[in-house]
């Protein structure tokens, strides 16, 4: 019986040494890339005017489950006394994937000509324990009148 309990005593330790390991390992060294971007454009390329469908066309690869609901689209700008117009719409893909898709995007009618960024932003799922918080380069863009 004595044997017994040393055992147990023993696979206790290991299995906390096992858990604060995993642990550790997934709090401070677990930190890929969520997403690789291999090429996003705004299109058709040169300027736009203010309330015009453009086409985002992007090929990325997803490298961590994205968490749904956490996708932001945004428009930054213009470079002097810049603003941030949010867009409607935001999505974010759950899927760990390589994806080329082109998603239609509305200008809001309210922009003034200026350069301006459009930027997306999402917070992707490492591991059970850390979420990490993407910012895709931002694509510039003109408003003119």
């Amino acid at each position: 019986m004595n044997c017994f309990i040393k055992w147990a005593v023993r696979l206790s330790t290991i299995s906390w040494l096992i858990v604060v390991v995993l642990l550790i390992d997934w709090k401070f060294f677990d930190d890929p890339i969520p997403v690789v971007v291999n090429s996003v454009a705004l299109l058709p390329d040169g300027p736009h005017h203010a309330g015009d469908t453009v086409t985002l066309h992007v090929d990325v690869c997803q490298n961590a489950p994205g968490v749904p609901g956490t996708g932001v689209r945004m428009i930054r700008g213009p470079s002097v006394g810049g603003f941030t117009h949010f867009l409607s719409e935001n999505y974010i893909d759950p899927l760990i994937e390589c994806t080329k898709h082109d998603r239609p995007i509305m200008l809001p009618r309210d922009l003034a000509p200026g350069k301006y960024n459009y930027i997306f932003q999402g917070v992707y799922q490492i591991n059970p324990i850390k979420v990490k918080v993407f910012t895709q380069p931002p694509i510039p863009f003109e408003i003119v009148q």
